[in-house]
């Protein structure tokens, strides 16, 4: 008799931990991003959540993967890194003196390609998650988001 009201209870024990063992779904997300129809050749861009700490994505060329980050509602900043003789506004010039301007192995990208034409100037409206106006829904699995070109 113990043996019949012990078999169901560990029988929903074990199927409540296989549905809610697992972890945070996860997705990945990657696309272009653009100031003036330009590609922007060294920046970051950041999946900022409504709770916890920000997922940074390195720009390189135009382009970023943020690999996986957990799925749900995002608000994205954009900063431009600077890289000899790019432009800056005032409002990124002081923040990213030294965010990885092409440092190799440091930033896990080559150096920007010396051809590289820098972006017009960003409004310094992209570097705050309250300001951007930039909102991303991760789903799970990939995703592809090409950032509205920036003005």
């Amino acid at each position: 008799m113990r043996r019949a009201v012990w078999l169901p209870l560990l029988a929903i024990a074990m199927l409540g931990c296989v549905m809610g063992c697992g972890g945070p779904k996860m997705g990945t997300v990657t696309g272009k991003v653009t100031v003036h129809g330009k590609p922007i050749p060294r920046g970051i861009l950041s999946f900022v959540p409504v709770q916890g700490a920000p997922h940074p994505a390195a720009i390189v060329d135009g382009k970023y993967d943020t690999g996986e980050i957990p799925v749900g509602e995002y608000r994205l900043t954009v900063t431009i890194n600077m890289v000899p003789g790019a432009p800056t506004t005032k409002a990124n010039a002081s923040q990213q003196t030294n965010i990885g301007a092409g440092l190799g192995a440091a930033d896990a990208a080559p150096p920007p390609k010396k051809t590289a034409a820098a972006p017009a100037q960003l409004d310094g409206k992209y570097s705050s998650a309250d300001t951007s106006g930039l909102k991303f829904t991760v789903d799970p699995g990939a995703n592809t988001f090409d950032v509205p070109d920036l003005k």
